[in-house]
């Protein structure tokens, strides 16, 4: 039987950060932002960088791969779609960044 999982949203993630940020435990975070402690350490592990978790960059690498992903299997519409999207999200990035 196939598991069915969804991606971490932009809004995890930088709670996540915040919650890092005030020091609180992976499973506290994990109770906030409403998934298993298991998905934290796992997001964190894979996002790290220099022992830094950045939720912007954790973000950006979700949508790369998620491109990358639809280049070789998906759709041109489906392509589209997910081109608008990552447009808004890096203009929001840097408009949140200036």
């Amino acid at each position: 039987m196939k598991t069915h999982y969804q991606q971490m949203t932009q809004v995890q993630r930088y709670q996540i950060e915040a919650g890092l940020a005030c020091g609180k435990s992976q499973a506290s975070i994990a109770k906030q932002v409403g998934v298993h402690p298991s998905t934290v350490s796992r997001e964190l592990r894979r996002n790290r960088s220099r022992g830094l978790y950045q939720a912007t960059h954790a973000q950006y690498k979700n949508v790369t791969c998620t491109l990358q992903s639809l280049i070789r299997h998906g759709s041109a519409v489906q392509m589209k779609i997910r081109m608008v999207c990552c447009v808004g999200f890096f203009l929001k990035a840097e408009t949140l960044g200036s």
